[in-house]
């Protein structure tokens, strides 16, 4: 009996332990299993707040980036020049006669005045004014007279640089023999649309354009070898590095 006692009290003993010992591996599965979950809310919470911040900083980054293009906007518009045609009635000179650029007597000169002259030998002569109507001088790169598509020749500015609200007149002569007179005699002689185009660009290069400034001619009735010109259209073009248009005129002006 006493040997039976003994050993279902080892027996009672023994289970009790194990019990005891399975008990506190479960505790201690359960602490591990708490502290993964804990850790792992932990890992979000960080990854969280790491996106927030990135999130953060991007968003700022790119109101940086906005202002960076505003002020760099605001920058070129203060320094962007803008050529046109002059109108008439505005630049008038005091003196009742005065000389065009080739030295033809006018009367009452009118500085917006575009006129093209036929000399006796067929020699043309142009003049036509243009202004700086920008916020900046313009640095002059080239400058051209057209008379229809592939019609191009090239044209004299009296200064390379024009202020803000300035004037400056484009002048062209086409001498018999030169490739381009007979092209420009005919449109003077059947009344063509002509433009001049002039490349510019402001201050620091950066900001390159080109304007076109389209007219027509009529008779004048003081001399019928001199044709008075009238705007009809001005275009205006963003150019590359290479002065190659960019893109359609992002601004334009009269009708055709």
């Amino acid at each position: 009996m006493i040997v039976a006692v003994e050993h279902a009290a080892g027996w009672w003993t023994s289970n009790r332990v194990l019990v005891i010992l399975t008990c506190v591996l479960a505790v201690a599965s359960l602490g591990s299993v708490i502290g993964s979950l804990w850790l792992a809310r932990s890992a979000k919470d960080q990854a969280d707040a790491t996106r927030e911040t990135v999130k953060t900083a991007s968003d700022q980054l790119e109101l940086g980036r906005e202002s960076l293009a505003q002020e760099r906007a605001a920058l070129q518009a203060s320094i962007k020049p803008l050529l046109a045609d002059v109108p008439l009635g505005v630049y008038v000179s005091e003196q009742q006669d005065g000389f065009s650029s080739i030295g033809i007597r006018m009367r009452n000169p009118d500085k917006g005045r575009i006129w093209w002259y036929r000399a006796d030998d067929n020699s043309i002569y142009l003049d036509a004014p243009i202004r700086n109507i920008g916020s900046g001088p313009a640095f002059v790169n080239a400058v051209q007279v057209m008379a229809g598509p592939g019609n191009v020749a090239e044209a004299l500015l009296d200064h390379q640089v024009i202020p803000v609200g300035e004037l400056a007149k484009v002048s062209a002569t086409f001498l018999p023999g030169e490739p381009s007179h007979g092209q420009f005699l005919s449109a003077f002689i059947e009344g063509h649309v002509l433009a001049v185009g002039v490349r510019y660009s402001d201050s620091g290069g950066s900001q390159r354009i080109q304007s076109v400034i389209y007219f027509t001619f009529e008779d004048t009735a003081e001399n019928p070898q001199q044709r008075d010109g009238a705007v009809t259209k001005v275009e205006f073009y963003e150019c590359d590095e290479r002065w190659v248009r960019m893109a359609d005129p992002y601004l334009s002006t009269g009708a055709s």
